[in-house]
């Protein structure tokens, strides 16, 4: 699936490995990267949905389509599905949640 980020400031967080290091901890910094590749590696948000080990909720708030998937007991990403589907499966990361 593509995956997108909804600020800059959000996107270079996801991609420096030091930074999710220095913000969350190397241990609970590998969790979200490892959640943030299962998300990427996964086809569809349908699919993502049926993996047991992301815990998954699916809401929907002003319109809009979101997805939660646990990292910990304390840290979520939030995704949010486009409007429409597209051929690629994108998805937006809007928020890391703790």
């Amino acid at each position: 699936m593509l995956v997108s980020f909804a600020t800059v400031e959000l996107a270079k967080l996801c991609s420096s490995a030091a930074a999710l290091d220095r913000l969350y901890g190397p241990t609970r910094a590998a969790r979200l990267r490892q959640r943030l590749f299962e998300i990427a590696g996964a086809p569809s948000s349908e699919l993502l949905l049926r993996l047991p080990s992301l815990a998954c909720v699916k809401t929907s708030r002003n319109g809009r389509s979101l997805i939660t998937v646990r990292v910990d007991e304390a840290l979520s990403v939030v995704l949010e599905e486009p409007s429409t589907p597209t051929p690629l499966g994108e998805i937006r990361v809007v928020e890391l949640r703790e």
